[in-house]
This record gives structure tokens, sequence and C-alpha cells, in this order.
């Protein structure tokens, strides 16, 4: 069995309420009487392209199953919780994972069809356990198919308002009544009173060449400015990820060892993988959650190679964080954390209930519950602005005061350089996150043109006079004044944009 695969399904199913949250207490609606069999408009292949989901946001189980052209169907069943045992706090694991075959559709009226379950099986079978890497697995029948014989397939378009309030309680959330008509495809055993809601998934073009660039995404506009990071404080580790308007990422996973012996001429070790890839589009699990797949991504070098640069052996792997996923949640602001995973919230440093909500756009590797916090890299810049002046009042104090060695202005006067060139690097990080290809074009040839400049400046500063310090120190307190000059320049020009 993949476990990996069962423990992701724990929030990525998660897509509706769940019924007793809704306060349904009805008895079982009658089924309706079907008609005679006949010219169907609809069959099994209209239902190959999506997922059907029965889960609850609350509690974060969810099975999840797919239909293929010929009625056969597969799917899978997790719920995850933490358990007090003797040996302490363990992870475990409701599962099951499952196939079968439906009878063909028998038309019931315009907009529903009754399917029979001929047979399911169980790739484990239910009642039994396991252990395995420190996960206590219980094998289960799937949530929402328990005793259940035959299916309803509700089909777009159908009148909310003659569709069960069971069925609706599931796929709808609580407010049942928005919508007047079904917007997608639907499941309902009346046997459990279960949901299912179909949405869409969206598969890779076959020729990656004339796939159509992907659209943007009002979500992914809202993370495009972000910096999302992976990261253990102790271990020194980090996955940095960005994400642009359309759902394109990069980023780079990076864990260095700098203690090397000098064997062989390396002084230095590091892991490290630069990766680029495509989302697909986001689909909504609930009000503060949506779910993503990666449709492709590539590494700049190939996992498992090395390579010695400079004194440093370069280890290259898979992106720490992103290993095995499948559904990635992207959890909005003021999601609830008590509603959040346990795991996910140890990673981005709410494993306790210090507040309610969380403050900031997180991601979600559902297979391992693998939190990205994230941070606002343009707004991180301005807020660090003050610290930066009364670190450069600090260091131009010390130049001044007479008290240094030349070795030692020369590298204070390296530090101040450093300073404001970082902060242009993270500037200028930003604008290429932040602007389309046709902003950015005219922005980096005026770049170009005003580094070009720079270097004309610092060079007649180094030629004198130096104002007391040495041709170095002159030219390294120049190259800063003009950096930052020019970091608050962008800043405003962003500002007016």
């Amino acid at each position: 069995m993949n476990r990996k695969k069962l423990t992701a399904l724990t929030l990525a199913a998660a897509l509706a309420l769940s019924l007793s949250a809704c306060g349904e207490s009805a008895a079982p609606p009658q089924s309706p009487t079907p008609l005679e069999t006949a010219e169907a408009d609809f069959t099994f292949a209209d239902l190959q392209a999506c997922r059907f989901v029965h889960a609850s946001g609350a509690s974060g189980w969810g099975t999840v199953l797919t239909i293929q052209p010929d009625g056969s169907f597969s799917g899978s069943f997790s719920d995850s919780e933490w358990e007090e045992s003797e040996s302490g706090t363990q992870a475990v694991c409701e599962c099951c994972e499952f196939s079968g075959q439906l009878a063909q559709p028998v038309r019931v009226n315009d907009y529903t069809y009754s399917v029979g379950i001929e047979h399911i099986e169980y790739q484990r079978e239910p009642g039994t356990d396991e252990y395995a890497d420190g996960v206590h697995y219980y094998f289960t029948e799937p949530r929402g198919l328990e005793d259940t014989e035959e299916l309803l397939i509700y089909l777009p378009g159908a009148p909310t308002a003659e569709l069960p309030e069971g069925f609706l309680g599931w796929v709808m959330g609580s407010d049942d009544t928005a919508e007047e008509e079904l917007p997608f495809y639907g499941l309902y055993s009346e046997a459990r009173l279960a949901g299912f809601r179909g949405d869409p998934v969206q598969e890779p073009a076959d020729d990656p060449a004339a796939a159509q660039p992907a659209a943007a995404d009002p979500l992914f506009s809202q993370l495009k400015d972000l910096e999302f990071y992976f990261a253990s404080g102790a271990g020194g580790w980090r996955t940095v990820l960005h994400i642009d308007g359309s759902g394109g990422f990069s980023g780079t996973y990076s864990d260095s060892d700098m203690g090397g012996s000098g064997e062989d001429g390396i002084w230095g070790i590091q892991h490290r993988c630069d990766f680029t890839g495509q989302f697909t589009q986001p689909v909504r699990v609930n009000d503060y959650t949506y779910s993503v797949r990666i449709d492709e991504i590539a590494y700049e070098k190939e996992a498992g190679t090395e390579k010695v640069i400079d004194g440093t052996h370069y280890y290259y792997t898979d992106p720490y964080g992103l290993e095995d996923a499948e559904d990635i949640l992207i959890y909005l602001p003021g999601a609830p954390l008590g509603q959040l995973p346990q795991e996910f919230r140890s990673w981005v440093g709410y494993s306790k209930n210090t507040r309610d909500e969380l403050p900031f756009y997180a991601l979600n590797n559902a297979v391992h519950q693998q939190g990205f916090s994230s941070y606002d890299r343009l707004e991180s810049i301005r807020d660090s602005l003050e610290w930066m002046e009364d670190s450069s009042a600090s260091i131009k104090t010390e130049l001044t005061g007479g008290t240094l060695t030349q070795a030692e202005q020369e590298e204070w006067a390296d530090s101040l350089a450093e300073l404001w060139g970082g902060a242009l690097d993270d500037l200028w990080g930003c604008l290429e996150q932040r602007l389309d290809p046709a902003e950015l074009e005219p922005l980096t040839a005026e770049q170009e043109a005003w580094a070009a400049w720079k270097e004309e400046q610092v060079t007649q500063a180094g030629a004198g006079p130096h104002e007391g310090y040495p041709q170095a120190v002159a030219e390294d307190v120049a190259a800063a004044e003009l950096t930052r000059d020019r970091v608050y320049e962008l800043l405003d020009w962003l500002g007016e944009t």
C-alpha cells in the first residue's frame, strides 16, 4: 500500500462541511423510481475528468474516487490524527485503498442517473492494522461507501431545490441555497446519506510544446509577491519557493556543512536543488483552503548527481518539502489554526495555541504535512529600511572616528557596501517576481545603464579626493551611497505603479 498517498488524503480531500456540522438528522429520502432504460445522453466517460470527494473540512478526513469510461472505479480513504500511547504520542491513520465496478447507468430523470456497485475490492482487508514508519495504520472501509449498493449521479444543472438536503449539506457547505443549479457532477449514497462532489482534474497536455501558457488566477496573483519557505532554524537547511501570477513556481533547496577537512581541496558540502515548475489551477476546498497539484517540475541538475565547484562538494537532490507531493494545500490568512493539522502547524511555528488564526499565506504538502510559511519580501525590505539606516550611520561613525586601522576601515566600508548591495539584490528579486516580462524588460535596461554609471562614479571617488579615507574605503563608501539612493528610487517607482 502506498502509505504516503494515504496520508496525502488527510487534507487534500477536504472539500465539504461534515453532515453533523450542518445539523442533518432527517430520515433518508425515498429513492426516485428509475425510468425505463433508454438511450442516455450521459455516459461514464463524462466523469473521467472528475475527482469525487466526500470529506470533512473541519476534521481532515476524506474519501476520493475516480471513475473510468468503462465504469470501473478506484480511490482511497484516509483519516489521520495523533494518539497517546505508553511510548508517547504517535500518528494514527485510518485508511483504505479500493477499486471496483459500477453497473450501467439507469436514467431516473433529466438530471439523475442510478448505478449499482457490482463489486468492490480492498487492497488491505478492513479490520486489520499495521505499524510502519512510526505510524499505526488501521485498514477500514471507505467512509461514505459503507453498506452502499447503489449510487445516484446528479448532473451539472440539476435544480438544487429538488436535491436531497443530505447531499447538498456535504457538497455545497452550510449555504446550500447559494446556487439554484448544481455547478458540478455529484454522487450520492442514500444508504449513508453521503454526498461526493465532483471537481475537475486538470491533466497535462500530451505535447508540452503545444501547451498554452497558464491563465492567471486571482489566488496566484495574491501570492506572487510572497516568499514561501520550509526550513529548520536549528539545522540550517531550507527550501524557498516563489509562485508567479499564472501558477508557475521556482525555488531552491540547500543544506550546507562548511566543516570540510580540506582533503582533495574540499572545504564544504552542500546538498542543493534549483527547480522550476507549474501548478494546476486552484480548486477551492473551503473558505480558507485551496488545493493545487504539481503539473510539472524540472531540476537544473539531475537528482543524484554531484560536482565540486570552488572547494564545495555539491550533491544534487530533490527539493525537501516537495517530495512525493500530490496535493499542495494553500491556506489563506485567517484560517482557524485549531482546524489545521498539528504536524503542519509545528512547521510554521504554531504547534501551541498561541493565537486563533493563521496570520499569513501558507503551503502544506499534504503527503507529509510539511508546512511552508510566507512573508512579503517587498514589505520586509521596507520594514528593514530603518534598521539599515541605523546600521549605516553606525558604520560611518566608526569610519570617521579615527580609531580604526586601515585594514579595519576597509573591512567596515566593505560591510557598508554589502549592506546596501544586499538590499538592492533583494529588491530586484521582488521586481522579477512582481512584474510581467513587458514591464521588466525596460526596467532591466535602465538598471544595466545605472550599474555602468555607478561603476564610473565609484572609480571617480577612488581617484580622489578621498576625504581622509584610503582609496578602497572611498570606493566602498561611494558604492554604498549610490546603491542606497537606487533602492529608494526603485521603491518610489513601485509605489507609483
